[in-house]
């Protein structure tokens, strides 16, 4: 990992990360983060968003859903402060990016997954990704492809 840089969304999970000692997968927690961070967070029967520094999670969404929308929503509190309702769209659109791509670090770290021991097939890994951080089949065949290219791009410096 010695030639490794992190990505934007990376060091900033990294940084958050550390600072409440949160080192291991079983560690990771909406709750722990959002109490550090002084964001309400809230279960209800509505579409995730985030309001100023609230994160309301959809409560009829899956454990792993809700783990990833929150990833999704804390990108909005800690990057985009302002009310979308007064953006053009693509603006809006390049904000949603970004929350899509952060919440990938947020709930995969990447310090945490390079210190896993993958499977060498790709069914496998994504299985173990799943397992490990409580996140969706698609979400972990996001992320695993990331981590792939990333380490691809160190293979050919």
């Amino acid at each position: 990992m010695s030639n490794y840089v992190f990505h934007t969304a990376d060091e900033t999970v990294k940084k958050i990360y550390s600072s409440i000692n949160l080192s291991h997968p079983d560690h990771l927690s909406p709750i722990l983060i959002a109490e550090f961070l002084n964001i309400e967070l809230a279960y209800l029967p509505v579409n995730s968003m985030r309001i100023n520094r609230n994160i309301y999670l959809d409560d009829r969404l899956s454990i792993e859903e809700q783990w990833e929308q929150f990833g999704h929503e804390l990108c909005h509190v800690l990057w985009h402060p302002d009310n979308q309702l007064h953006l053009t769209q693509s603006f809006i659109d390049m904000q949603e990016r970004q929350a899509n791509n952060f919440a990938l670090y947020a709930c995969i770290p990447t310090d945490m997954l390079m210190r896993m021991e993958m499977p060498p097939d790709r069914c496998h890994a994504i299985h173990r990704m799943m397992e490990t951080f409580h996140v969706t089949r698609p979400f972990a065949e996001r992320r695993l492809d990331l981590h792939i290219e990333k380490m691809n791009q160190l293979t050919y410096q």
